[in-house]
């Protein structure tokens, strides 16, 4: 275990006796003081990770004369301060009523709590996670203008938790957009109710009846003239309505039938998977491209004619792929033919070798290896996988001192 080893104690050892703050403290306090210079009766918000941080940053905002105040979750086990819920509830509402002006927060402070709305909204560290980037953004701008500060330290994990917070939020932002421009129709394919006809089910020994009448039950459960006695009938009870339906009404009733929903056209999820598959395929197929009827072969999931073509018509809106007589073609490959004029770059194989968080590695003409970050990669996120092979169009350069590969262009999937 890494916690066992003696670097690691002396790495922790050394960290408690340091008493040096981060960069990003004294970027915090330029950040407020330059906002409460403009607005001095504003409020801010200030977002942190760690319940250790949020406390260290509410010390040095009240040294330098902030109201501030700390507010985090009451969970056990976490390392930290914890609050119940009547201190909570207690610093919410001086916050509102203008008793602190500076609230410190954890993930807490995102969602399901009445916290007023402030003029700043300030990302101590970024939110790796697209919904937190939102849920944190929320918090101004609702009723009034508002501003987002997001602390980035240069050279650290924090750009890339940048990065990826922001392309996850664009993401989900686009996903929702596509949801609510699709329409669904609904056939109603039983018979409507009548107005005051009571629901055919009930309850019996505390579990869900669904009790449907029909020829054949009433048949067999009306009592026979030869029998003096009747048998006593399982009574169930339905909620109170407005009218009781007449006897005539009961026997005229027809059986309930199931009701069917139909949705026009394939699901977005579907045509997402379908043009993910094609685009894969036409990278493989290089310059020379595919017509539909060889992507209808190749398809593993077996998709119908009009989801492939709608799914082939919107990599073609979208740029991604050219149509050239009755074939289908990358628009990266025609990019990358000797007609092209001024093409950046030049045609390379690659290999991915090894993936970290954040970047990976990879073998370039199996001469040299090279750093990927994914702002410098234009191209679908399925190569990038430990032992994947392709032509690309990229830039061979230096950055940090490091050999770095800028892919412009996918050419082909090996």
């Amino acid at each position: 275990m890494v916690a066992g080893m003696p670097e690691f104690r002396r790495l922790v050892m050394m960290a408690n006796e340091c008493s040096v703050d981060h960069t990003k403290v004294n970027a915090l306090l330029t950040v407020l003081t330059a906002h409460f210079a403009e607005k001095k009766d504003d409020r801010v918000l200030v977002f942190a990770n760690i319940r250790s941080t949020a406390e260290v940053l509410v010390e040095r905002l009240k040294e330098r004369g902030y109201r501030a105040a700390l507010f985090v979750g009451k969970a056990e086990g976490k390392g930290g301060p914890r609050m119940t819920q009547e201190e909570q509830m207690r610093v919410l509402r001086d916050f509102r009523e203008g008793a602190y002006n500076v609230l410190v927060a954890t993930s807490i402070g995102e969602e399901g709590l009445d916290i007023p709305e402030c003029g700043l909204v300030v990302f101590y560290e970024p939110a790796v996670s697209g919904i937190r980037y939102v849920q944190r953004r929320g918090r101004t701008g609702r009723r009034l203008p508002g501003k987002v500060v997001i602390l980035v330290a240069e050279g650290t994990v924090d750009e890339y938790y940048f990065r990826e917070g922001y392309r996850r939020a664009r993401k989900m932002e686009r996903i929702l957009k596509q949801a609510s421009e699709k329409t669904v129709r609904v056939l109603r394919r039983a018979e409507r109710p009548q107005p005051g006809t009571p629901w055919p089910w009930g309850r019996e020994g505390g579990e869900l009846v669904i009790e449907l009448e029909t020829e054949d039950r009433r048949h067999a459960t009306e009592p026979e003239e030869e029998e003096g006695e009747a048998e006593e009938e399982l009574t169930i009870e339905m909620p109170p309505v407005q009218s009781a339906p007449t006897s005539d009404a009961v026997e005229e009733s027809k059986p309930i039938e199931s009701e069917e929903i139909e949705v026009e056209g394939p699901s977005s999820s579907e045509l997402y998977h379908c043009r993910k598959q094609l685009y894969m395929l036409l990278l493989k197929a290089g310059n020379r491209g595919a017509t539909l009827g060889e992507l209808l072969k190749e398809l593993d999931e077996g998709y119908s004619p009009d989801v492939v073509r709608r799914s082939l018509a919107r990599l073609v809106r979208d740029g991604l792929v050219k149509k050239v007589g009755d074939r289908y073609v990358t628009a990266a490959a025609l990019r990358s033919r000797p007609v092209a004029a001024k093409a950046r770059g030049r045609i390379v194989t690659v290999e991915v070798e090894k993936v970290y968080p954040g970047f990976a590695v990879v073998l370039v003409d199996d001469r040299f290896r090279a750093r990927l970050e994914p702002s410098t990669y234009n191209g679908p996120r399925e190569l990038i996988k430990k032992g994947r092979r392709f032509k690309a169009r990229a830039t061979i350069t230096k950055l940090d001192g490091k050999t770095a590969i800028l892919i412009h262009d996918m050419v082909e999937a090996m």
